[in-house]
């Protein structure tokens, strides 16, 4: 099952009396020694049928900091933010 296939079956699973499903994906770039140079993250916040918003990090923003960004737009009676994060 592709990643696109597995974001549309939440999506769809998502009803209008639970909280909003996120799914955050999180990419480390390697430096040459091994260690970690940078990461970027990327979400999906799912937040009913058809409604949805695809979020990414700012440069340089720490991926714990985005994750409580993430959560805040998230939260129930928040579609003011949902567009906004658009």
């Amino acid at each position: 099952m592709s990643l696109k296939t597995r974001l549309s079956a939440a999506e769809r699973k998502t009803g209008q009396d639970r909280e909003p499903d996120i799914v955050i994906f999180q990419t480390v770039y390697e430096a040459k020694d091994g260690s970690a140079e940078s990461s970027h993250c990327r979400a999906t916040v799912f937040f009913g049928p058809g409604q949805s918003t695809f979020l990414e990090s700012q440069p340089n923003e720490d991926p714990e900091d985005f994750r409580c960004r993430v959560r805040t737009i998230a939260r129930p009676n928040n579609e003011a933010q949902m567009e906004t994060a658009q």
